[in-house]
């Protein structure tokens, strides 16, 4: 039984990964269609992001070398005596005639978000005041890709007073995102990264504003309502959205028709097609159904082209006159077989403590991963020290973790319990392929 070799230490994404496998042998999974190309809407005006109203999102918050910030629990306080518009600030507060001191603000939960809609007519904009007036600091956009060196760039530094001479009352400070990214060249953002190759600046991936500055003495400035802004619309993709992958013959199956309700003007009623990708030959018509005139998440009109009916197996696409066709898409009993391997495969990929070769892991090859988790000294006896090698990485970094690495043991192994025919042996090309 390949999978038998359980390895340890993940975090959640391997619990979710126990839960994918489980899901795809039990159900057949609907989603939208990805890699989609944006045609430009004129329906709706984009949102903004907010970066700050009233409760902080992910930072980190720092000083030296004689230089000290105020923090609270980790972040900048928000000061709500000091309201503007209805909302509180972050108060930057510092003291030391010679130091340095930074703020990272990052998204909700450090996630990474885009800016790609915005640019290039968007802008970065705050409420502003200082206790004295004239204070200074600089202000940086920070994105980050895993898989350049280096990960973090800063491709531009700017100086407040290069927008606003800070005062003693409020005022409105409009950034232009195109002068934080006014070259879009990824340079190291720290010396710690000057041997590493130069990239270019990712928009879709921000990470956080970096607030910063190394000049000598006290400042205190307070943040207000800090968001990102565009004159520019909404992205509208293609209006007919199917599972790309497919349906099995006996699923519930269906499109989502979507837009924005000043270009997307069908109506319940609408006919529709499901024709052949071979021969462009209609094999099921239906009429639309109305979902939502106006969706509270997304603010589109929604209907639905539902083909249950339809359960012969081939490849199909939806067509309705007058609109761009929906991605083909496949009907058959064998859709989700490879879901199944993908996902025990995973758990391959993310050993650490061996290395991976070509022979089973293809492009994902990787020498022996931090060799010294041989020997980790304990935290309460750095003479004593403990094994821990190998296990499963975690996500997208390097962490390992018991006890979401029980769950996930807990899951493989009842899915074979249940449905053991689907694991049989030399499916997953992994060095157990083979030992039965």
């Amino acid at each position: 039984m390949e999978f038998v070799m359980v390895w340890f230490r993940p975090k959640n994404i391997l619990f979710a990964f126990a839960l994918i496998l489980i899901v795809a042998i039990i159900f057949v999974i609907f989603s939208s269609p990805l890699g989609a190309t944006p045609a430009a809407s004129t329906a709706a005006p984009l949102q903004p992001i907010h970066v700050f109203t009233d409760t902080p999102s992910g930072q980190w918050v720092g000083s030296g070398d004689g230089k000290t910030i105020e923090i609270d629990n980790g972040n900048l306080p928000v000061d709500t005596g000091q309201m503007n518009n209805g909302f509180p600030s972050y108060r930057l507060n510092t003291s030391g005639d010679t130091g340095w001191w930074i703020a990272i603000l990052a998204g909700a939960s450090w996630e990474s978000y885009s800016l790609e809609p915005f640019h290039p007519n968007g802008a970065l904009e705050f409420n502003i005041k200082g206790l004295n007036g004239n204070e200074q600091f600089n202000l940086a956009l920070s994105d980050i890709v895993f898989e350049r060196n280096p990960k973090w760039c800063e491709p531009t530094k700017l100086a407040i007073t290069d927008y606003v001479t800070i005062s003693t009352n409020w005022q409105h400070v409009t950034i232009p995102i195109s002068d934080l990214v006014s070259d879009f060249s990824c340079q190291p953002s720290t010396t710690d990264y000057q041997d590493y190759a130069s990239g270019t600046f990712d928009l879709t991936q921000i990470y956080s504003i970096v607030l910063s500055s190394d000049i000598s003495g006290t400042m205190t400035t307070w943040l207000n309502d800090i968001q990102w802004t565009t004159t520019a619309n909404e992205p509208e993709f293609p209006p007919i959205k199917v599972n790309q992958l497919g349906y099995t013959p006996n699923s519930d199956k269906y499109a989502l028709i979507s837009g924005f309700p000043d270009v997307l003007t069908l109506a319940a009623g609408t006919t529709f097609n499901v024709r052949q990708v071979s021969n462009g030959n209609s094999v099921y018509q239906g009429t639309l159904s109305l979902l939502s005139n106006n969706d509270a998440a997304t603010g589109e009109r929604v209907l639905k082209a539902d083909f249950s009916n339809l359960a012969t197996v081939g490849d199909y696409y939806v067509s309705i006159s007058g609109y761009e066709n929906s991605v083909p898409f496949t009907i058959s009993e064998t859709i989700f077989d490879n879901l199944v391997v993908d996902s025990m495969r995973y758990y391959f990929l993310q050993r650490q403590g061996i290395a991976l070769t070509g022979a089973n892991a293809g492009v994902w090859t990787h020498d022996v991963g931090h060799p010294q988790d041989a020997s980790v000294p304990l935290e309460s006896d750095a003479n004593n020290t403990r094994d821990v090698m190998q296990g499963w990485y975690d996500a997208g970094d390097y962490g390992k973790y018991v006890n979401a690495g029980a769950t996930a043991v807990s899951d493989l192994l009842w899915s074979y319990e249940l449905f053991s025919a689907e694991f049989p042996d030399n499916q997953l090309n992994i060095p157990e392929s083979g030992n039965g």
